[in-house]
């Protein structure tokens, strides 16, 4: 929809930031009107609920951090030419000591950057890619990094105060279209799709290494249907995955 009004999304990060949210208690929030967006493609609120971060196409590509009363702090227009894949993926994260945001597109389409999350002001800007970063994923502690640009998976592992590339996956068979880390930091889950592939990915990480663990493959003979989401269970013990078509979308789970 054009103008998207984020209520929902925002609501219910601020419920899942604040640890122990009650059902009752979530029942009985006031559902309030924060903020609108043209195309907002992902929406993300730092651990404490003190930060809410919006990507979207307000004002060009645009990334727009609000305060814990959803005052705006402020906004960064990314480079005009920066596409990004822009299908809903994961492209904000807030560290787990909210003492940054990490986010592609900065200066050029290849980059990612850590910035402060209440000033907007670049701490570190990463580079290496050498396609457009659509995706990006922190592990829990905040200690590892993935970031994924068309057939490119790169692992970073921190380093003071930005990111040191430790590993990567070139010439990737497939395009990533969403990643997530496992609860512990041990994996990672990445949705892809390629000419002939539509798969859901587990990766083993450690601070040195990325390795595939296991594949499962689009068992339905349907190559317009790609994987779009990838989510895990609190415990680990489950992976969500989505997959659209026109008119019906389907959400299926399995033990990795």
């Amino acid at each position: 929809m054009e103008k998207s009004k984020l209520v929902l999304a925002l609501l219910l990060g601020a419920a899942l930031s604040v640890a122990r949210t009650s059902a009752e208690d979530f029942a009985a929030t006031q559902v309030r009107f924060c903020a609108t967006a043209v195309d907002a493609v992902d929406v993300a609120i730092s651990r404490f609920g003190t930060f809410t971060a919006i990507a979207d196409r307000t004002d060009g590509n645009s990334v727009r951090v609000l305060d814990e009363n959803w005052e705006l702090l402020w906004r960064h227009r990314q480079p005009v030419y920066y596409g990004g894949t822009f299908r809903h993926q994961p492209m904000l994260q807030f560290s787990p000591d909210e003492s940054f945001l990490v986010y592609p597109a900065y200066r050029t389409e290849n980059d990612i950057t850590l910035v402060n999350p209440k000033t907007g002001e670049p701490i570190s800007v990463l580079n290496g890619h050498s396609g457009t970063v659509d995706c990006v994923a922190l592990s829990p502690d905040g200690s590892l990094l993935v970031s994924t640009a068309q057939k490119e998976v790169f692992l970073w592992r921190r380093d003071g105060s930005g990111f040191t590339l430790a590993d990567k996956l070139a010439d990737h068979e497939a395009t990533v279209t969403s990643v997530a880390f496992s609860p512990d930091g041990a994996f990672l889950a990445a949705s892809e799709y390629g000419d002939m592939v539509r798969r859901v990915v587990l990766y083993s990480v450690t601070r040195d290494h990325i390795t595939l663990a296991s594949k499962v493959d689009n068992d339905e003979n349907n190559l317009s249907r790609e994987y779009s989401q990838v989510a895990f269970s609190p415990d680990g013990q489950w992976l969500a995955t989505g997959s659209c078509l026109p008119r019906r979308c389907r959400t299926s789970s399995w033990i990795p």
